[in-house]
């Protein structure tokens, strides 16, 4: 049942690819949506949706300091409303995708994602399926 799923070797890759979504992740791995969660929930120790949504939001940061306005990197991450993703960006990180900004263009650093024991698991499976080892990111002020 789990054949495909067991040649993916870079979730995240595929993630990005799939552009964040669960159903385009099942389809391209010829799978159910339903057997994508079961995996998801198996790996990462939570719903495929929130995973996606995490990693999502992880890759804000790199795109603000590259991009012309926080309106272009909420469009490029998939989100229909700027509000929405700020109020996401704020909820994972503890601050403003504009106030992070400032705090960057200032040399406070970059923000650190409020640890939780949900996001604890997450960075755990991702280092074990993708070899990463994650830095301690900075607080944002």
């Amino acid at each position: 049942m789990y054949s495909r799923l067991n040649q993916i070797e870079d979730w995240l890759e595929l993630a990005k690819q799939c552009d964040y979504k669960a159903s385009k992740i099942a389809r391209c791995v010829g799978i159910s949506t339903r057997q994508l969660s079961r995996r998801a929930q198996k790996l990462f120790g939570r719903s495929a949706h929130a995973w996606l949504n995490d990693q999502k939001l992880l890759t804000a940061p790199p795109l603000l300091k590259q991009s012309v306005s926080i309106k272009w990197v909420a469009r490029e991450l998939g989100f229909k409303q700027e509000s929405h993703f700020s109020r996401k960006f704020k909820q994972r990180f503890g601050c403003s995708p504009k106030n992070y900004l400032i705090a960057w263009r200032t040399g406070i650093e970059q923000v650190r994602p409020k640890p939780t024991f949900e996001h604890a698991v997450d960075i755990v499976a991702s280092d074990q399926i993708n070899g990463i080892v994650n830095s301690q990111p900075k607080k944002c002020h």
